[in-house]
């Protein structure tokens, strides 16, 4: 009781510092972590291709060290990298279990099918895997991914739903994440009934940010889009969503389509004039130990409040850096680049995130599907 008594004060406390935006705050509710900077793909529109020079994995010792100095109540395990490259990745997700914080791993789900792969994740505990497929076909996928390997995927998401039913377990949830790029919109109502087929019940579409990949912007991802195609194959995903009971932000897509549309040929899309609420909420932390509101921003342009491996994180979280992007923030003068191409996390869209997506805040979704 004492310690639930604890957890209701902690998330008071955060609310309140939303609403009033100090410079100084407490802990954050959410951190990503990165775990390593390796990876087995080399997906065209990734940042990773010009972000990584040197790839690494995160110690263990690492890990406990900075975790014992934040215990988040909610840890993404992601970055640059695939997370389950990470030799130690279900020691860290064990470490994080018994601190208290639930888990998240956004991987391409290329391994989950390797031996004893699926057995680990299921026995760790852990509370979500956001799927990062981009395509309802292997071809679709081969002409992103650059690999052969939507088989591979198929085959290690049923394996970890078998092991979930086998021991009678929800967890982990599994959701797809998918990048709108001009060689998937026309597969959205189709990923969707993949999602379905394979007990999947919630998908987020988003725009790709460009910034921070080399080449023009136009010539990456929108030179080729219809825009009518898409459209139109954006209604026929909420149509499918609502008939499957799949859960997606489709119908938000819809209602600012102009907003995402100009995502794909020009760096502003003014979707939201509101305060992006993630430098009081989250940060991201690099495997080097670099700390930033969010992976974009440190991924996509290098922004670092400080190290938390030579400062310590208490020192960086409130130090007179990350003190200046809060009040950058809360000044809605955010010179950020990255952040013209994304939606503010703010009070409404975070509650319906929430609510939408298994593992982005909440336990549980909460809200009636789309």
């Amino acid at each position: 009781m004492i310690g639930k008594e604890k957890g209701v004060r902690a998330m008071l406390n955060k609310a309140y510092e939303i609403v009033r935006k100090p410079e100084v705050c407490s802990r954050p509710y959410y951190v990503q972590l990165e775990t390593t900077t390796h990876c087995n793909l080399a997906c065209y529109m990734c940042v990773r291709n010009e972000a990584v020079k040197h790839a690494q994995h995160l110690s263990f010792d690492d890990f406990v060290r900075l975790f014992g100095q934040i215990r988040p109540p909610r840890l993404t395990l992601s970055g640059a990298g695939e997370p389950l490259l990470n030799p130690d990745l279900m020691r860290m997700i064990d470490c994080a279990r018994k601190g208290g914080a639930a888990t998240m791993i956004p991987t391409n789900g290329t391994l989950l099918c390797r031996p004893g792969l699926a057995e680990g994740i299921v026995a760790a505990g852990v509370n979500t895997i956001k799927v990062s497929i981009d395509a309802a076909t292997a071809q679709t996928y081969a002409a992103i991914r650059r690999q052969d390997c939507f088989d591979k995927i198929i085959e290690g998401i049923s394996r970890v739903e078998a092991l979930k039913q086998q021991r009678a377990s929800r967890l982990p949830e599994i959701r797809f994440d998918v990048v709108i790029l001009k060689e998937n919109y026309a597969e959205i109502p189709d990923i969707i009934r993949l999602a379905r087929r394979l007990n999947i019940r919630a998908v987020f579409f988003r725009a790709l940010q460009a910034t921070g990949i080399r080449g023009d912007r136009e010539e990456e991802i929108g030179k080729d889009v219809d825009f009518e195609g898409l459209r139109r194959a954006v209604g026929t995903g909420i149509a499918e969503s609502s008939r499957l009971g799949v859960r997606t932000n489709l119908r938000d897509i819809a209602r600012d389509f102009q907003a995402y549309q100009s995502l794909y040929v020009k760096h502003d899309a003014a979707l939201s004039h509101q305060v992006c609420l993630l430098p009081w909420l989250q940060c991201f932390i690099s495997v080097t130990g670099e700390l930033s509101p969010c992976c974009a921003t440190y991924m996509n342009e290098g922004i670092s409040a400080g190290n938390v491996f030579e400062q310590g994180f208490e020192a960086v979280w409130n130090g007179p850096k990350m003190q200046a992007i809060r009040r950058q923030f809360r000044s809605k003068r955010n010179s950020f680049a990255v952040c013209r191409d994304c939606i503010p996390r703010s009070l409404p869209v975070l509650l319906k995130m929430s609510a939408m997506l298994p593992g982005f805040m909440a336990r549980r979704s909460l809200l009636p599907r789309d």
